[in-house]
């Protein structure tokens, strides 16, 4: 009895130990393995491919090939690198798969251009200011320079003037020579433009579309004098314009409207009645203070009544005929307009973009005016894997209707008296030299319209340029 029991217990001992194995074999491993490319189709190198939930994993190797094995087909991979989108894919039924990274778009715009290469603002050490096209756009400018008018610390923007431009210049870390310029240099797509000034106090950036560009990075401290030598030591305007996009084909048009107006603090200057209360009082006190002259007749060929006789200013009892305005008369409100056409698109391999531009801007002074015509093309071509090429080509016809040659129209809105008109009845102008004993030449209104001044500015920049990849981040 007691040895059939003992057989029955190893028959069950036996059939456990054969149920175990069956579950263990059923419970194998899968094998997968993959290749991880980017957006380009290139290999991503030392990607990780890890089981979720679990400490397993693999990484790419030069080829962007992983193998990894999975406990079962209901596994999730989690495939991650640095500056790309993280992607989770459930194995099922598959042993191999091509998988495509896409990168994020948040640590794109947080890339610095620093002169040599580029550079994670989270990581940059030195001195550097950043604006983007988002905050250029926030208000329409004629130039690049009145566009940074208070976008970033220790970039001093000055306008000089209230033209059509502004004749603005830009200032980093103050004024460093009082003999030779103090303007920084400005490398736009990687080309130098020249540094000194331009005709009537204007800048090469001056003749660049604004609207064209994409970003602006300036170097402030000493790298840009390590980087550029002598000709950074005023600081460097690293700007980066538009490129094409690997798409269908896009079409963008941009257009802005706007209009000069006086302001609130405009000049205070006596009409006629008030100046003509003055001058008799200027009159009265000669023989209060000079008493032996007023006497002797010394001052009387300025009697405010012998000076009053022209009939074509006063009428018979010596009252003005009018009562002039000259800063109305001297200023405009006119529509300025902005108009931006863009075509971009191109393949994975090829992009490309063009855009043309109009800029109308009319000053708030009479006859001054900017016009602009714009035309810029870029191409990048990636060859081949490890060769890639590109280059750009821009165009500007700037012109120009200048009003602040000097300092004559301005101060002369100030000094023309009040009760002279713009024109007599004959058409001709009127100026303070008609007026006896007088100082003055033309009225400011005639200054403006009797004189032109035209600065015409056409500039051509272009740039090509090859990439050539020698290996995983090392690129010439």
């Amino acid at each position: 009895m007691n040895c059939k029991f003992y057989l029955s217990k190893s028959r069950y001992l036996m059939v456990i130990f054969l149920l175990l194995s069956f579950v263990t074999f059923g419970q194998s491993s899968i094998v997968v393995t993959g290749k991880v490319t980017d957006g380009n189709g290139e290999s991503v190198i030392g990607a990780s491919v890890a089981v979720k939930g679990t400490t397993k994993g693999a990484s790419t190797d030069v080829s962007g090939n992983f193998k990894i094995e999975v406990p079962s087909s209901s596994t999730v991979l989690v495939v991650s690198f640095v500056g790309y989108d993280t992607q989770e894919i459930v194995v099922g039924n598959k042993t191999n798969f091509n998988i495509v990274l896409t990168s994020k778009d948040n640590v794109l715009e947080e890339m610095v251009v620093i002169g040599y290469g580029t550079q994670k603002k989270s990581d940059l050490t030195g001195s550097v200011g950043v604006v983007k096209q988002d905050q250029l756009l926030e208000r329409p400018a004629a130039s690049l320079n009145q566009a940074l008018s208070g976008r970033m610390a220790g970039v001093q923007v000055n306008t000089n003037s209230g033209r059509p431009g502004g004749r603005t210049t830009i200032r980093v870390r103050g004024f460093s020579s009082i003999n030779s310029s103090n303007n920084p240099l400005y490398v736009v797509d990687g080309v130098m433009l020249p540094q000194n000034n331009q005709a009537q106090f204007s800048s090469a950036i001056d003749y660049i579309n604004p609207n064209d560009i994409v970003s602006v990075e300036v170097l402030k401290d000493a790298s840009s004098t390590a980087i550029y030598g002598a000709r950074g030591a005023n600081g460097v305007v690293l700007i980066t314009t538009k490129k094409g996009k690997a798409n269908d084909g896009q079409v963008t048009y941009n257009s802005d409207f706007s209009a000069n107006t006086i302001g609130p603090n405009r000049p205070e200057v006596l009409n006629a009645k008030e100046y003509m209360a003055v001058e008799d009082l200027a009159w009265a006190n000669m023989q209060k203070y000079d008493p032996a002259g007023w006497a002797a007749g010394r001052w009387a060929y300025l009697n405010p009544k012998l000076r009053r006789t022209d009939p074509r200013i006063f009428d018979a009892q010596g009252n003005p005929l009018y009562d002039t305005d000259w800063f109305k008369e001297s200023s405009q409100t006119k529509l300025s307009q902005n108009h931006q056409l863009g075509f971009n698109g191109g393949s994975e391999r090829t992009q490309y973009s063009f855009s043309l531009g109009f800029r109308d801007d009319q000053g708030l002074i009479k006859t001054s005016y900017l016009k602009r015509y714009a035309g810029r093309f870029t191409i990048d071509d990636q060859i081949k894997k490890w060769l890639k090429v590109g280059g750009t080509l821009a165009y500007n016809n700037q012109i120009e209707r200048l009003a602040d040659i000097n300092d004559a129209v301005a101060r002369q809105i100030v000094e023309d008296f009040p009760f002279l008109p713009v024109k007599y009845a004959d058409g001709t102008y009127a100026n303070n030299r008609d007026f006896p004993f007088a100082e003055g030449t033309f009225s400011s209104v005639h200054r403006l319209m009797g004189r032109q001044f035209m600065l015409n500015t056409q500039t051509t920049t272009g740039s090509m340029y090859s990439n050539i990849t020698l290996a995983k981040g090392l690129e010439m």
